[in-house]
Formats: structure tokens, sequence, C-alpha cells
């Protein structure tokens, strides 16, 4: 069964408050309606439908009776049983007035010039006329005054007009025909309607009396007023979502520069290992350290072979610290601390009285790891590590960078960042360049796509080969430099 809703309480069809309509497309209740027609009174929908750029909104007959008495005809089918009063359509006669008033606008070529006319426009001024017609024809055929009505008051008071001067205006004119005069006769002697002076199609108006507008005009004033609480509601939200989304980015791209990945082998224990440092210090993020490498006056990024060995991953050092060139950072001070030691204890490896020759990998040089003594502590850049167990093997020699030293990955690498390289085990990489924070830049084999690859996934193809099959392998943690306290 169809919907169906009264009338009652329209701005725009009021007078027809006792008929039902049925409820159909963009037509759901009364709002809808009185919205319905106020869209087809506008001036702007009618002049860009029509391609009539000269239409002031002035000089169309009956109008609003149409559309209100259009809107109850076509309901009747499915709402007429359920109607407590009977429906009088339209009569004939303002069918065909207001055909011929909007023909008379299409007519006139300062209210519709050519120049304004388009295909699609001109399409729908023959649509107007067969719809029209029909519409005419089978909805309101008829000019009973005793079955009929002639319109709503609004307009039936100004001779079908919406406005008193567009009445005056044609009123005027001699070619009226005798329902037309009569209409004319009834409006002008009622002298309290006859407010302005007569106008055309194309001069402008004298105001109308706020007390002749019908309520959908009242209504059309206030709308500005009623809308722009929305509009600047709109700017608004607008305004914030775009701030939002901005202040969103700053904090995601002061997180990335902040996030520096280091990599390491744990034990392999269930547990992770918790590696902390002490007493370094701090830290940059990568894009901190990319930027400050844009100048030449800036420090530039150095690799751990050009950092600690000068080049080289060899070293001979005086045991009493004559190589001044271990004690200029952090690390090769840790590194001579652990010659030095194993110089005491008289290592089989150490060479004669106060010389050490030592051939460590890097990780053993940045965590101070041995791998025939475990982890050692060192009085200034102690490492804690929570639990003890069995130390891992370290991480082969990696001879200079410019000898691009081909290595195996041992452990599966999956890219985080953007420069970051994906590794299955198995995969050969050729190492470019390796950095002072367990990372080097290296370039796959397979594919020949470079990036860059934490150093505790390698090995060298000898060690790899030479390792019993299934061995499992410790995973690849990535930490940032805050965790560490540094």
């Amino acid at each position: 069964m169809s919907t169906c809703f009264s009338l009652a309480g329209s701005t725009a069809c009021g007078e027809l408050g006792a008929q039902l309509i049925e409820a159909s497309g963009p037509i759901q209740n009364v709002s809808t309606v009185d919205a319905y027609v106020a869209t087809l009174l506008d001036t702007a929908y009618f002049a860009s439908t029509y391609g009539c750029s000269g239409y002031t909104g002035h000089f169309v007959r009956y109008q609003q009776s149409l559309v209100c008495n259009y809107l109850v005809a076509v309901s009747q089918t499915a709402c007429a049983a359920r109607s407590t009063a009977p429906y009088q359509p339209l009569c004939a006669a303002s069918c065909a007035a207001n055909a011929a008033s909007v023909n008379a606008l299409f007519a006139d070529a300062a209210v519709c010039p050519a120049s304004s006319g388009t295909a699609a426009s001109l399409q729908e001024r023959t649509a107007f006329n067969a719809t029209q017609l029909l519409t005419c024809q089978d909805a309101f055929a008829t000019n009973d005054p005793a079955t009929c009505s002639a319109g709503l008051t609004a307009e039936t008071q100004y001779v079908g007009f919406r406005y008193a001067a567009d009445a005056v205006s044609y009123c005027a004119s001699s070619s009226l025909d005798t329902s037309d005069s009569a209409l004319c006769s009834k409006f002008l002697a009622n002298s309290s309607l006859v407010t302005t002076t007569a106008a055309t199609a194309t001069s402008q108006l004298l105001p109308i009396p706020f007390a002749q507008l019908t309520n959908a005009q009242k209504f059309g004033l206030i709308t500005p007023a009623r809308t722009l609480p929305y509009i600047a509601s709109g700017i608004a939200w607008g305004v914030m979502v775009l701030f939002g989304i901005l202040w969103g980015i700053i904090l995601k791209l002061q997180r990335w520069n902040n996030h520096v990945t280091v990599a390491f082998r744990p034990v392999a224990t269930p547990q992770p290992t918790r590696v902390i440092f002490e007493n370094q210090e701090p830290l940059h993020g990568r894009a901190t350290l990319r930027r400050k490498n844009q100048g030449d006056d800036r420090p530039k990024r150095q690799s751990i072979f050009s950092s600690i060995f000068g080049g080289s991953v060899y070293a001979d050092t005086d045991v009493n610290g004559d190589a001044t060139d271990f004690s200029k950072n952090p690390q090769s001070r840790t590194a001579l601390r652990y010659q030095r030691q194993r110089a005491k204890k008289g290592n089989q490896n150490t060479g004669a009285e106060g010389t050490s020759s030592v051939r460590q990998s890097v990780y053993s040089i940045i965590f101070g790891k041995s791998s025939s003594n475990g982890y050692q502590n060192f009085e200034d850049d102690a490492i804690t590590l929570e639990p003890p167990t069995a130390p891992l093997p370290a991480a082969p020699p990696i001879g200079s960078p410019a000898k691009k030293l081909k290595m195996k990955a041992i452990t599966a690498f999956t890219a985080i960042e953007y420069d970051e390289l994906n590794v299955k085990i198995g995969d050969v990489l050729t190492i470019k360049e390796t950095f002072s924070d367990g990372w080097c830049l290296a370039k796959q084999s397979a594919t020949g796509q470079v990036g860059l690859v934490p150093l505790v996934c390698l090995d060298s193809i000898e060690s790899s080969n030479g390792r019993m099959k299934g061995q499992p392998r410790p995973p690849v943690r990535r930490e940032s430099r805050q965790a560490f306290g540094r």
C-alpha cells in the first residue's frame, strides 16, 4: 500500500490541505513539498533550464497553482479513497493560461535571447510544451466552475500572476479574451490590490508591500539567514579537518626523524634480550643525519670502517695507546680496551709484549662481544644483557667497502622504511657501504635492487655454506635509540 500524507500545514499548497498526495521520490512529507514547489518557482531554475537569461521571475500565470494541483492529481489513484474531502482539479483555462504565458516568454528575445539558448535548453522548451499539453488534456480537462478550481488565491487575486504589477501590465493590454477581461475588471475594481505601477517583462518592478507576499515568498526572504549558519559551520568544519590532517603529518614526520633502526644479534632465548647502553653520547635520527650531510661544511656520515679503522677492518694498535686514531670515538676506545684486556691475559692471538694484532667483527667492536670470551663489561661503556646466556657466533669480518664483498642472507628481513631492502634467506648481496649503526647499503644480486639491510642478517658466503642445515638463527630486532638511553 502506498504511503499518503496530507498537505495540511504546507506553506506552498496550504489551500489544498484537505487533500492527500503520495510519497514518492523527493516528495516524502510537507517540508519536501514546499521545497519542491520553491525550486520550480525559482527564477534561476527557470532561466538555466530554458536558456532564458533575461527572466526576472515575472509574467508566468498560475505557476504555483499548477504545481500544487498536479501533485494532488497524480496521487488520486493511490490516495483518493483515503481522502476526507472531494478534490476539485485545476480548471483547463488556468492550465492553458500557464502554457501561453510561458511560451510568450520563450518568444520574447529580451527574456530568452538566442545567444543564451543551448541544445539542451531548446529541448527542455519542446518537452515543456508536450508535457503541458498532455497535462491540460488529461488531468485538468474541465472548465466547469462547479467541479474545478481556478487556482490558488495568491494567484487568482492577481489574474493568475504572483505579483500585482504583472497583473496591471497584463490588464492594460488590448488583446484580452472574455474570461481574462472579466478577471481584469474584477482586479482593477479592487483598488487595494492595485498598489504598483505597470511593468514590462524587462523593466524593474516597484517594491510590493510585505503583506501582499505569499507564505512561500516570505519564506524565501529568510532563506539566506537560515542557510548562513550551515555554510559557516561547514567552513569551520573543513578548516578544522585540514589543520587536523596537517598536525598528524607533522607528528608523523617528527616520529620518523627521531626513529633509528638498531640491529643486533640477541641470544636465542624465548625472552627478548634487552641491551642497555650507558654513558653514551646522544644520537640523531636518520632524517637529521641526512640533512646534515647536504652541506660540505657539515659532518659527513662515515662508514664504520673509516670511523674506527680508517678505511680497513684490520688494525695494529699499540697497547700503550700510541695510536691516536682509536681514541677519537667511543667505539675505538672500546676496541682498544678490549685489545688491552686480551693482551694482559696473554691471549694466544696477541703478539709481542705491548702490541696486539686483533681481527674483530663489526658486531664485536660495537657491542664489546668476543667470540671466545662472551660479553665484556667496561668501566664507562657498560653493556647489560638480560638474561645471560651462551653467546652466538660473531659476524664474520667484513672487508673494505671498496672491495664490494658479497655476503649471503642468513635471516629473512622485511623492509619497514622506504629505503630498506626485503631479504630472504639465501639471497646473495653485494655490500656497497656499511654504517656505524649496524646497517649496510647492499645490492641484491638476483634483482639488482639497492637498499639498507641489517648486518646481522648477513654472513659470509663461506660461513653460511658451512652452517648446519636447519640450525635456527636469532631474529632481527629494531628499536629506537631512545630505548638504549641514547
